[in-house]
């Protein structure tokens, strides 16, 4: 699924190297199984980055059947959350459960629906290079 490979081409591929015949439907129920079995993980991460001291958080427009949302995303060094949401600010961030649980601190890029959730902020430097870049680059300041 990392590749976003068609399912044509993973029947094709597992035939040509492994000599192994394969149902796209197969395929198809593998990955739907493997779906199943992530719900213990996805609660797991929500709540470990929920009870951290320190993560980062970041939100981008994705394409999902030619629908814009928004790719929301949570992370430290030993956990990373992606969800999926049609909305962007703290409407999204409420349903996906770890912002209104977290106490601790919470690094991003000044983006003002952050700012609702009661712990510590801090601003992301990533972010602060790449708009004094643009700022350089394109405004000429």
């Amino acid at each position: 699924m990392f590749q976003l490979i068609p399912y044509e081409r993973i029947q094709t591929h597992f035939s040509e190297l492994f000599n192994i015949l394969i149902s796209v439907g197969s395929v198809y129920n593998f990955n739907r199984d493997a779906y199943q079995r992530l719900s213990n993980f996805d609660r797991l991460a929500k709540y470990q980055l929920s009870q951290a001291t320190l993560i980062h958080t970041d939100e981008t427009s994705i394409n999902i059947n030619g629908n814009r949302v928004w790719l929301h995303n949570a992370s430290n060094d030993k956990w990373t959350y992606f969800y999926p949401h049609k909305k962007r600010g703290c409407e999204a961030m409420n349903d996906i459960g770890i912002l209104p649980k977290f106490n601790g601190t919470l690094c991003h890029d000044h983006w003002k629906p952050y700012y609702k959730y009661d712990c510590n902020h801090s601003l992301c430097n990533a972010h602060h290079l790449r708009e004094l870049t643009c700022a350089y680059e394109k405004d000429e300041q």
